[in-house]
């Protein structure tokens, strides 16, 4: 069975429009350049998709396009490519464009058993890591869709219509320590690519997704369809250990926020990251 390209539009744009909080810059504040780079690739998207998507599926780390997710998208833009921090220009048509590939995979009839993963934790939690320690377990998923998971609405709809769609749901919640995911995962990142992630959104990240995790575990404890795996990735390299939901802390915002206000400013003092770099790297003194 095939659902008709008008329900596929419908479910893109609800997801669209239930999507992660905005955290890029207010559009009265950009420059005339960062506009532009805005809308180069929000054209690109609407204008250019299907190649787009061939682009996307031969990305290294999609997994042939299994894998889904925004931070993969932003590599499709020549804009990003060449100066990563205007990750946040453009990070919004890159959301639309997952979402579009979600609707659309989703709109594919599934296997028997077939069984959809999610992944969730703050920024520089090791997502990306541990999910392509775990592949070889996800050889047989047609779709892995990373993500925050941050925020309850926008959750609960991705699984509803994994669910309705008939596939199973497993998500794959995945901690680290916030200040050391920022100090030893977020600025390291920023200073070898350029691709920033400003203290607000990482303090938000880590907070919610945490609370979220309850929210869901509870919401579906009872559905066999559905199953939470808290992995913990705080103990250093390659020292992943899944564990129990409840065991994982809960993250204290106004005292995060302050510790890494002060890393940013270590960095700076230290030369570590250059400086259109920090300049992209917006401090909680900005929230």
């Amino acid at each position: 069975m095939r659902i008709s390209k008008k329900l596929i539009g419908l479910c893109w744009l609800v997801l669209c429009a239930i999507g992660y909080p905005a955290w890029s810059q207010d559009s009265a504040q950009l420059s005339a350049r960062q506009k532009e780079i805005q809308q180069r690739f929000a054209d690109q998207v609407n204008n250019q998709y299907p190649a787009l998507v061939d682009r996307y599926n031969k990305l290294p780390d999609t997994f042939d396009g299994r894998q889904l997710g925004s931070d993969n998208a932003l590599e499709l833009s020549p804009d990003y490519l060449a100066d990563p921090s205007v990750s946040e220009l453009i990070r919004a048509s890159a959301q639309e464009f997952i979402a579009r590939r979600y609707a659309e995979k989703l709109a594919v009839q599934p296997r028997q058993g077939e069984r959809l993963v999610f992944s969730g934790g703050g920024t520089g939690a090791g997502k990306t890591t541990s999910i392509k320690m775990l592949e070889p377990a996800l050889a047989n998923v047609e779709i892995i869709y990373d993500t925050t998971l941050s925020d309850v609405n926008f959750s609960v709809e991705l699984i509803e219509r994994s669910l309705k769609s008939g596939r199973a749901v497993t998500v794959i919640y995945i901690y680290r320590e916030p200040l050391e995911a920022f100090v030893n995962g977020v600025l390291p990142r920023a200073a070898k690519t350029g691709r920033t992630v400003g203290c607000p959104f990482h303090v938000f990240t880590h907070v919610t997704t945490r609370k979220v995790m309850d929210q869901l575990a509870t919401r579906y404890a009872n559905d066999p369809r559905f199953e939470l795996i808290a992995i913990d990735n705080s103990r250093g390299a390659d020292q992943q250990h899944m564990v129990a939901l409840n065991t994982i802390p809960y993250p204290q915002g106004a005292r995060l926020g302050a510790e890494i206000n002060s890393e940013i400013d270590k960095a700076k003092a230290a030369g570590k990251i250059n400086a259109q770099t920090l300049g992209s790297t917006t401090p909680c003194t900005q929230m």
